[in-house]
């Protein structure tokens, strides 16, 4: 086993710039039969592989989902394995695969029992779990329809987002800002064209978007107040 496990690592790190080679060799099979694997050491590097294949190549995960149509439900069992390494190796390869097609952004959110492993993961796991969890939406808004951004904040995520504040983690307060963000941008979009008021700036309004902002202020990051900033811009 130790073996297979240093060959997988092996083509991890030359996936990293090398994925078209991968690729030509016909490796993919291959490295999703490790998906079976029992063992954390084989499905790391393999998991790790494949988001590095997806990260290299546009439209590499249309190859993945083809050769394994099950591969998602698969990814998402990882979501749940015992070892953090690999539950958060499966959660960044479903997040390279939200930032691919729409039909890839589908695939994820029309599946309730997905998006709430999602949140449940990216609100109480590690935090290097965390954000490969939360990374899944962000990637997902990104490449997402209109039609899919309002299904999106319909199956929860808007709220998922705006729970990420209260984590006191700096990385994940920002994935929710930076989500918050998009929406607003999309809802005043939406507003525009219907002559409407932004649904979703009403709802965070609600929830008590000014006084968490001016409480978000008092952090030193810059990144953080770029982003407090911006979402400010929206409430004036």
């Amino acid at each position: 086993m130790q073996v297979l496990a240093d060959i997988l690592w092996a083509f991890a790190s030359l996936s990293e710039s090398y994925n078209s080679l991968i690729l030509q060799n016909s490796l993919i099979p291959f490295l999703l039969r490790q998906l079976n694997s029992s063992s954390s050491r084989i499905l790391a590097p393999a998991l790790r592989t494949l988001g590095n294949i997806i990260s290299g190549l546009n439209g590499r995960a249309d190859v993945i989902l083809k050769e394994d149509p099950n591969v998602l439900k698969q990814l998402f069992t990882l979501v749940s394995h015992e070892k953090i390494e690999v539950r958060k190796e499966a959660c960044r390869v479903i997040s390279k695969i939200a930032s691919g097609r729409s039909t890839q952004v589908e695939m994820i959110i029309e599946n309730l029992e997905y998006v709430q492993l999602l949140i449940k993961t990216a609100l109480s796991d590690a935090l290097e779990v965390k954000r490969e969890a939360a990374m899944v939406f962000t990637n997902a808004m990104d490449r997402a329809s209109q039609s899919q951004m309002i299904r999106i904040a319909e199956i929860g995520v808007l709220d998922f987002l705006w729970r990420l504040r209260e984590q006191g983690e700096e990385e994940l307060m920002k994935i929710g800002l930076n989500g918050i963000e998009r929406f607003l941008s999309f809802g005043r979009m939406i507003a525009h064209k219907e002559g409407s008021e932004n649904k979703y700036l009403v709802k965070l309004e609600e929830d008590g978007l000014i006084a968490a902002l001016e409480r978000l202020q008092t952090f030193d990051d810059k990144e953080m107040q770029e982003l407090v900033f911006k979402i400010m811009k929206y409430t004036l």
